[in-house]
């Protein structure tokens, strides 16, 4: 399997995560910072090239109904700027509640008021897992 990132995408943070060489253990990142798209597109692929990824999953954020709002738009733009950048044809994985899921966790770990980034790494790192789970196992 070629190593997958997962992102959670934001318009001002982007959540990131990566799994093992075998689709076993998921890790979260730093959060990356961008200002604006075309830096998010220049941050990320650099990301992937230094982590020599060979798959994007990029968190779809579907409406509860599963109808395409402003920002499920806005991240389809996002995977076509990034599989212009990167050459690499991104998912588009459905992440509806992992940021609930993500805040649940830290809360959980008695960790309620962390960062921001710390919601959206742990967001990252549960829709890649969600999508490695999907997988047919060899």
């Amino acid at each position: 399997m070629n190593r997958l990132v997962g992102i959670d995408y934001g318009r001002k943070r982007l959540g990131i995560a990566t799994c093992d060489a075998l689709g076993i253990s998921v890790r979260g990142w730093p959060t990356i910072k961008a200002s604006g798209s075309d830096d998010a597109v220049k941050k990320v692929a650099s990301f992937v090239c230094e982590q020599e990824v060979g798959k994007i999953v990029l968190g779809l954020p579907l409406n509860m109904d599963g109808s395409h709002g402003e920002m499920a738009d806005e991240v389809q733009r996002f995977a076509a700027a990034l599989r212009k950048a990167t050459t690499l044809e991104p998912v588009l994985w459905d992440e509806r509640l992992t940021s609930t899921q993500a805040k649940r966790v830290l809360a959980e770990r008695g960790k309620g008021g962390t960062a921001k980034g710390d919601v959206d790494r742990i967001a990252a790192a549960l829709m890649l897992e969600s999508y490695l789970r999907s997988l047919p196992s060899e």
